[in-house]
């Protein structure tokens, strides 16, 4: 997706957003660049001009030239202004309520796309609560009618169709089968030429008038290049179309049509297509975009993918048995599987910032996971669930999945790896797990007593004891636990954390990260009389502070914060061994103690995810803060007790 563009933007975002100083001259050579980039990219010309003049202006003001950052706040700009020429921000369809049936009119050129984007819309419009209906009006094309049932069926949405030849009268009805079976959305696929010509613009124009639509869309091909806002602009001027729908946007294509539309035609790009699946369908968001282009990524549009095709109860229940060390070939297939339902692996690379950049021009090589999925899928039940396989039966694996003996070799070894890591996880939490326990019987004041849970287990009975109540445990093997004296480390475990503490000590980066963290920052800033703090302000349920005892002291609100910071200060700068280890101790405090402001919830749940069923012991109550914050009172009541007015 706009790789020579990306490439371009993101050589020179390196080159310019590390100086210190930069000169008119540096911006007139990078801005000139930028031109011949937009320009290569088929940008409309009038749009090159325009964005190259606004940026010149404003990027040689004062603002760049002496700020504190000039190459930043240069990047900063060309950011801005790619967002403004994409069309500033995300536009969402115009649809009445689910009482009445709104109508889509879906226009464009043969070969655009507009029917497979209009199955794609409908199974958006779908998964978000909405009953679409998809209408064949596409009578010139051969088979285009049915392209779009099987299209239909395959995303569980009805078609209507008619043996009619005419379009207009085919929309019509189309119209009243959506409102008699209360349809809430119409969309209507209708024909296309291979060029704009006025029988096709008349048939079109016939159907908008009779069926009143709510969206006129137009569906563009984005490897058309400046063609595409020709196109756009033809459209509009007989049809006023709404928005843009672009498909192909996964393609090579250089990215003019994207850049010119908004800023030409004035019409929103409503949404690209990313791909040949169904869901390969994304809403256009223009910073998002921008960020892409210029080498920033797109974590947020990554996550949103995560979400919707990971399900969150499977992706626990999976880290459990990974805890346990219960990670089979199954469960590993299932992950190749999610992997392939978020899109190709090239357009998660681009959505990662700075990975695009790491690989430059090469090509990622996907068709290891796609043999790994082939061996695992030759396997019986019995032998993804069991990889210890013989060599008879990993012969047989490597004919049915078109591979050869070493791959199936190399998949198992891969595998014994990955359960080996685990096996290390697990026993790391462990360690971790006696060491909390340690520290919170060296601390009473902590009141973390229910978080001792290894001398609760029973490993007879297989059970644990928390708050009062015993729970089966789902693991039943610890062989670095001794439960005679459940929290003290074996000498092999003293060895890690010694070469751990060892290798942190000895880290000149990590000191010198942590040493800007605490001559730069704080547990919270006041600053322009905004207040910056990470987690909460803990608070009782009438919005008072809530008073903590940490320190031999009830403290609350602003006098908290200052505590705990000047306590955590000194594991770093005190010369006495007691208040530096004091101030270690608060440090893993704040990480997940119950009345810490930055954790800002009751406890942690670790040893309950990993080890227990029972989703209700899993679960971590929030500080009320979170209840309040939106309540103006409690909102005063903070910003005075920081000492900053809010606005």
């Amino acid at each position: 997706m706009l790789e020579k563009l990306t490439d371009t933007f993101s050589n020179i975002v390196r080159s310019i957003s590390g100086k210190s100083k930069i000169s008119e001259k540096n911006i007139e050579d990078a801005v000139e660049e930028i031109k011949m980039a937009l320009l290569e990219a088929d940008v409309n010309l009038r749009v090159v001009r325009r964005f190259v003049n606004s940026t010149i202006e404003e990027a040689k003001g004062e603002k760049v030239l002496k700020s504190v950052n000039p190459g930043q706040q240069f990047v900063k700009i060309v950011h801005d202004k790619i967002v403004s020429m994409l069309g500033d921000s995300k536009q969402d369809l115009h649809l009445k309520g689910p009482d009445t049936t709104s109508v889509i009119l879906m226009i464009g050129l043969q070969g655009s796309g507009k029917t497979t984007a209009s199955s794609k819309l409908a199974a958006k419009l779908k998964k978000e609560g909405r009953r679409p209906v998809l209408a064949a009006c596409d009578l010139v094309r051969p088979a285009a009618v049915e392209q779009l049932s099987v299209l239909g069926e395959k995303i569980g949405v009805p078609v209507f169709k008619e043996n009619s030849k005419n379009a207009v009268k085919n929309a019509e009805e189309a119209l009243s089968y959506a409102k008699k079976n209360q349809f809430d959305t119409l969309i209507i696929d209708t024909a296309g030429r291979l060029q704009i010509d006025e029988e096709m613009m008349a048939e079109l124009v016939k159907i908008k008038k009779s069926v009143k639509p709510d969206e006129t869309i137009l569906v563009a091909d984005s490897m058309t290049g400046q063609n595409a806002v020709d196109i756009a602009k033809t459209f509009d001027e007989q049809l006023e179309i709404s928005g843009i729908i672009l498909t192909k946007f996964d393609s090579d294509a250089r990215g003019g049509a994207a850049l010119s539309l908004k800023t030409i035609t004035g019409k929103p790009i409503l949404f690209i297509g990313t791909g040949e699946k169904t869901e390969d369908f994304e809403p256009f968001h223009p910073d998002r975009i921008a960020g892409r282009i210029l080498g920033m990524g797109d974590v947020v549009s990554l996550v949103e993918k995560a979400q919707e095709t990971v399900n969150q109860e499977e992706a626990e229940k999976l880290q459990r048995k990974m805890a346990r060390n219960e990670f089979t070939l199954e469960d590993m297939l299932l992950q190749f599987q999610q992997v392939k339902k978020m899109g190709s692996v090239q357009s998660l690379v681009e959505m990662i910032p700075g990975m695009q950049a790491q690989l430059g021009n090469r090509e990622l090589d996907t068709s290891g996971m796609k043999k790994q999925e082939a061996i695992i899928l030759s396997m019986t039940k019995k032998e993804r669930q069991n990889h210890l396989i013989g060599p008879s039966r990993r012969k047989r694996i490597a004919k049915g999945s078109g591979t050869s003996v070493a791959e199936v070799n190399k998949l198992i070894k891969q595998f014994e790896k990955t359960k080996l890591a685990m096996k290390m996880q697990k026993a790391i939490t462990v360690i971790q797990f006696k060491l909390e326990g340690q520290l919170i019987a060296k601390h009473p004041e902590y009141k973390m007593d229910n978080r001792r849970l290894l001398d609760k287990i029973d490993i007879e009975k297989s059970t644990v004891l928390l708050d009062g109540k015993e729970y089966e445990i789902l693991d039943k093997k610890f062989p670095t636990i001794n439960f005679d004296n459940p929290y003290e480390l074996t000498k092999e475990e003293q060895s890690v954390i010694a070469k751990l503490r060892n290798s942190f000590i000895n880290c000149g980066k990590l000191k010198k990260h942590i040493k800007l963290l605490l001559n730069k920052g704080g547990l919270y800033r006041v600053y322009n009389n905004n207040i910056l703090f990470h987690g909460c302000v803990p608070m009782n349920e009438d919005g008072t502070f809530r008073k903590i005892n940490l320190f031999g002291e009830e403290l609350s609100g602003k006098a908290l914060y200052d505590e705990i910071e000047r306590c955590a200060r000194k594991a770093f700068f005190s010369v006495n061994e007691d208040e530096r280890r004091t101030g270690r101790d608060i440090l893993w405090y704040l990480w997940n103690g119950p009345d810490s402001p930055l954790y800002g919830r009751d406890k942690m749940t670790t040893f309950e995810r990993y080890f227990i069923e029972d989703e209700s012991t899993h679960k971590e109550q929030k500080d009320v803060y979170y209840k309040l914050i939106n309540d103006d009172e409690v909102v005063d009541r903070i910003f005075a007790e920081f000492g900053a007015k809010g606005e």
